[in-house]
């Protein structure tokens, strides 16, 4: 990104001479083309706005242009006379953007562009010609005098440049790139804490069926309908309060490389539809995690009936269960299986690969990297897939030689991409989040205790996420310790997965995917959603830095999923309200959390009520949630064929049963306050955040409050509460 600029002071667009390089072609003599830009979506160069889009479009020379579209129309001409716009080897636009005051620069890769609209008769998308196919993105977080500079290098020769240009930047009512709070465990914008909890929209679904594609038209399994309906659902998720989303790149319907490596053109209405969902976002408020790849592709036998997506293309024999590849299968396997022998794991260790691997990256980042709205850029989803032949287990935890180069293979794509990122590219915006292989969050001791994901430890990483079912419904606790803090290796909890991994590595810990058991969906929807509707307003009490149920985003089944959205908005709501937010920044933000279960008399040795809760540093408020635990999907089930598909919660819980705070041998406490100090302690409401009540307490000498909880109603024909929440204050 050296080099290269157009002046304008007054207009905002024009051509500039150059000369065209032997790097083109070698056989002709050099002669003066013209080059064009223009800024595509302002008229005026004083009134740029902070932390928006700014976009400028250029045209190359024809010569340049000939070559290119040589290369995408497949033109039987001598490789010489082609150019991929895709590879920065080949085609390299380029911009360097410097801040005039603070010298500030920021270099940013160009891109191939395609236009669109749609045509619903047809189900297709319709190209619209564009003069400029190559687009540069860039977001100004500085307001003031800005220059940028463009450069063009042709396989690899510097070929065009050209002098400054000049903008200025004015405030807006954006907001800034999310960062890690100095914490080093939750996430924070423009200076405020927030917590990201939101749905997964991974891509559109609605209507697709892989099966019954063409084998040539795997690039349009997803459709114009397709789309459609994914952006209403994400439009009407918003209108009802929601604000964080989690999307995914799919094979079947977004993911801009599959049939063929380091070619992008056949797949670019879907990189069109994702420009529409981020400038949805930007216009909006959403924000959203970004995930670079949906797990399918790295499996050797995928699963979710998506098998014409994974790696390799197999014939199951049922009479013996054993498989062999499908030598005439005619759906093209992933364009990275490249002798159709490979195994998945070879591409994140083949040079060759990974750099176009590289460049696939490189595309997002130039197309999104401008969006304020994208709040971390995933790298993997469920990479603990690698080469896994599904039904079977994957790799990622076996003390063997086939886990050690999954892991080896999973760690060296980790450190590679992300240093691309950051390093080679120069992005440092976006924080870069690593799905760890690591998925367990109730374990034993097994080899899963002792294996760890080092790729977390890379330093181009910040934050780690996991995907976490639940094998118990609505158990987030389980503990050796009746109660106050503890973090012993005994404990297993949702707290003590999530601590263990921020306090080795000093990062947020996030649920990319969350859900109630591998059979989620059943057990949600067999108790009108009673887990999720449970977790989402408790999750966030269990240290993690946010997370998105996966509950809500289908739409088939018994139940319409969308009716988990409104819990999800709630639980949001509530985390990142003024009351909770207050108490996890005060001072450094350094606050603690605890966690108890306790038994209650009529259920013998169950734990039927449970707390967790967080402590600000200077141990002067608190925030938390009392839950009863009778109140579950095994409890609640609404139909008896439905009953026989939830997992068995491990409880003797008949019938769900309020609870007061009374109940059982031993109370419910806060530990970690300041000793015989008066606190006010407020409950709510767990529906909407309303005020049940409010009370004064003493902390005994130990720092412990007694929680004299609302009781927990959840019998029929009372007012339902199996959840409430509650602050606590000192006393002005």
């Amino acid at each position: 990104m050296k080099g290269a600029v157009f002046y304008f002071v007054l207009i905002l667009s024009g051509n500039v001479r150059a000369q065209t390089s032997t790097a083109v072609s070698s056989e002709r003599d050099d002669v003066t083309e013209d080059i064009r830009w223009e800024v595509m979506n302002y008229t005026e160069s004083d009134s740029i706005l902070q932390f928006k889009k700014l976009e400028i479009g250029v045209v190359l020379t024809s010569t340049e242009q000939s070559f290119i579209d040589n290369f995408l129309k497949k033109s039987r001409v001598a490789k010489q006379y082609k150019l991929n716009p895709f590879l920065d080897w080949e085609v390299d636009v380029e911009a360097t953007f410097v801040h005039q005051a603070s010298g500030t620069t920021i270099e940013v890769d160009g891109f191939y562009y395609r236009d669109y609209v749609r045509d619903t008769v047809l189900n297709d998308w319709a190209e619209v010609r564009t003069d400029y196919p190559f687009r540069i993105r860039f977001c100004p977080t500085i307001t003031g005098e800005w220059s940028y500079a463009l450069s063009v290098s042709i396989r690899g020769v510097e070929t065009y440049n050209s002098g400054e240009k000049f903008f200025n930047v004015v405030e807006s009512d954006g907001h800034g790139f999310v960062s890690v709070h100095e914490n080093k465990k939750n996430l924070s914008l423009d200076n405020r804490i927030i917590m990201p909890i939101g749905q997964n929209f991974i891509a559109p679904v609605n209507g697709v069926d892989s099966y019954f594609v063409k084998p040539d038209e795997t690039h349009k399994a997803a459709r114009v309908d397709d789309w459609l309906s994914y952006h209403k659902d994400v439009q009407d998720f918003q209108q009802l309060g929601g604000r964080f989303i989690r999307t995914v790149q799919t094979a079947w319907s977004s993911l801009i490389e599959f049939e063929e490596k380091g070619n992008y053109y056949n797949r670019l209405h879907y990189a069109w539809e994702q420009d529409k969902l981020i400038e949805f976002c930007d216009s909006t408020g959403m924000m959203m995690n970004f995930n670079f790849m949906f797990q399918e592709p790295l499996m050797s036998f995928g699963q979710y009936h998506t098998t014409i997506w994974d790696f390799d293309h197999y014939i199951i024999h049922p009479e013996d269960n054993t498989h062999t590849r499908n030598e005439n299968d005619p759906y093209l396997p992933y364009c990275y299986n490249d002798n159709g022998d490979e195994e998945p794991h070879n591409m994140f260790l083949d040079e060759d690969d990974l750099r176009y691997h590289e460049q696939r990256i490189r595309y997002y980042i130039s197309r999104y990297g401008y969006s304020t709205s994208i709040m971390v850029f995933e790298l993997l989803s469920e990479p603990m897939h690698l080469d896994q032949f599904y039904p079977n287990s994957s790799f990622e935890m076996k003390n063997d030689e086939h886990g050690n180069i999954v892991r080896k293979a999973l760690y060296n794509y980790n450190n590679r991409i992300s240093g691309y990122i950051k390093d080679t590219m120069g992005h440092t915006d976006h924080l870069i989040g690593l799905h760890a292989f690591d998925n367990h969050i109730f374990w034993q001791d097994t080899v899963a205790q002792r294996i760890w994901d080092e790729s977390c430890g890379i330093p181009t990483i910040d934050v780690i996420g996991f995907s976490t079912y639940k094998g118990e419904p609505a158990r987030l606790l389980i503990t050796k310790h009746s109660r106050g803090i503890s973090d012993d290796a005994d404990e297993n909890s949702y707290y003590h997965s999530v601590n263990r991994f921020s306090k080795r590595y000093e990062k947020p810990v996030m649920h990319f995917e969350q859900g109630c058991s591998s059979d989620a969906v059943s057990s949600n929807e067999a108790s009108n959603f009673v887990p999720h509707n449970l977790d989402v307003r408790t999750i966030g009490f269990t240290g993690c830095a946010g997370f998105y149920p996966w509950e809500g985003f289908m739409h088939d089944g018994p139940r319409d999923q969308r009716m988990a959205w409104f819990g999800t908005i709630v639980g949001e709501q509530w985390m990142n309200s003024d009351t909770v937010i207050h108490v996890l920044q005060d001072g450094t933000g350094n606050w603690i959390q605890g966690r108890q279960a306790e038994k209650s008399k009529r259920f013998g040795s169950q734990k039927t009520k449970e707390t967790q809760y967080l402590i600000s540093e200077d141990r002067m408020m608190a925030t938390g949630y009392v839950m009863n635990r009778t109140y579950n999907a095994y409890t609640m089930a609404i139909t008896s064929d439905l009953q026989e598909k939830i997992p068995n919660p491990g409880t003797d819980f008949s019938v769900a049963q309020s609870i007061a705070w009374k109940d059982g041998n031993k109370p419910l406490y806060v530990s970690g306050l300041m000793p015989e100090k008066e606190y006010t302690v407020t409950w709510y409401d767990y529906k909407n955040g309303s005020v049940i009540s409010e009370e004064v307490s003493v902390t005994k000498k130990s720092g412990e409050l007694r929680l004299r909880f609302p009781e927990l109603t959840v019998e029929p024909g009372e007012h339902l509460r199996p959840l409430v929440w509650y602050t606590i204050a000192t006393r002005k």
